[in-house]
Order: C-alpha cells, then sequence, then structure tokens
C-alpha cells in the first residue's frame, strides 16, 4: 500500500463520482477529502485482513478487489467482488469487531480510506452530511443483509430429495450386467 499525495482537485473529481458523496454541499466533500487517506494498492495487495480490528471505512475509486473468508479448515473461499464505487468496511464505524472477510486487490486499486476517529469528527462538524452519509452506509448494509439471507435460504432449498434420487436412477441401467451389454 502507498499513499497518495493527490491534488484536491482530483480527490474532489473522483469523491464527486461515488454515489455516497451524492449530495453533499462543496465545502463538505472538501472537509471529507481533507479527513480522508488516498491509497494506491498494487495487484495482490491485502486491503483488510480477516480476523484483525481495522478502523477504517473503504471505497474503491478505481480497481477491482476480491472478498475471501477463510474457513475453519483454512480453504480460502472467494464470497465476492468489489468493484469501483462500492463501499467497504463499513461495520467498524460501529464496532471495533475483528473483520469477517479478507478483501485483496485484483488489479491496482485507487482506494479512499476514512478512519472511524475523522468520520466521527467529521460527523460531528457536519452533521447534515453526516446524516446523509449514515442513512447511505445503513441502506447498503441492510441490502448485504438481505442479499446473504437470500442466498441462506436459496442454499437451504437446494437439498436434493428422495424423489430427485429415484429420478436420477432411472436415466442409468439398473444392474452391472445391464450397463456391461
Amino acid at each position: 500500500m502507498r499513499l497518495l499525495d493527490i491534488d484536491e482537485s482530483i480527490r474532489l473529481r473522483e469523491m464527486g463520482e461515488i454515489a455516497m458523496f451524492h449530495g453533499l454541499a462543496e465545502a463538505e466533500l472538501k472537509a471529507l477529502a481533507q479527513a480522508s487517506e488516498f491509497r494506491e494498492y498494487p495487484e495482490g495487495d491485502i486491503v483488510i485482513a480477516q480476523d484483525r480490528v481495522d478502523p477504517w471505512l473503504y471505497v474503491l475509486l478505481q480497481g477491482k478487489l476480491s472478498v475471501s473468508v477463510t474457513s475453519a479448515g483454512e480453504e480460502e473461499v472467494t464470497v465476492g467482488q468489489l468493484r469501483s464505487g462500492d463501499i467497504f468496511g463499513e461495520t467498524t464505524i460501529f464496532s471495533d469487531l475483528p473483520r469477517q472477510a479478507s478483501v485483496r486487490s485484483d488489479d491496482e486499486a485507487f482506494i479512499l480510506a476514512l478512519s472511524r476517529d475523522r468520520f466521527i469528527t467529521f460527523i460531528n462538524l457536519h452533521p447534515r452530511a453526516g446524516l446523509k452519509l449514515f442513512a447511505f452506509i445503513i441502506y447498503g448494509l441492510i441490502n448485504k443483509l438481505s442479499s446473504s439471507n437470500r442466498n441462506l435460504a436459496m442454499e437451504k432449498e437446494c437439498n436434493v430429495t428422495m424423489a430427485d434420487l429415484e429420478d436420477l436412477s432411472r436415466l442409468f441401467p439398473p444392474t452391472l450386467t445391464d450397463l456391461l451389454e
């Protein structure tokens, strides 16, 4: 990871393209840009490490990221992809819980990072903007939870029944002798 020293006009242009920041006044956007870090992650770099406490909220400005979870058996499973404009790591705004997943750059990625302390300070100084940002974050978390619930329900529904097995068995010869003929 490398911290980037980016001109304010470029910061504001990049942030202006992110849905989370739409509707913020120019002064609010400038204050938020000043409170944020702009980072570059080369391909393969870890942005968030599962099971670590990390008090940062992230916005992917450019690039692609993979989200993965390491199971109890130590197998890493990719569970999602992040694209430009996606917000991630937002649960740390509310708690000091360890991260539930890892996030790694698939290619060169440019990310806006905002620490919880700077975010809270910004909200106290700009409550109108803070309300908009919190609403966006909460709505995003609700969508993620809803999506997870749908995926869990589909996983439960994908059980094979005895009727399915009987239908499948009709496709194959009933005995070894029939199979060899």
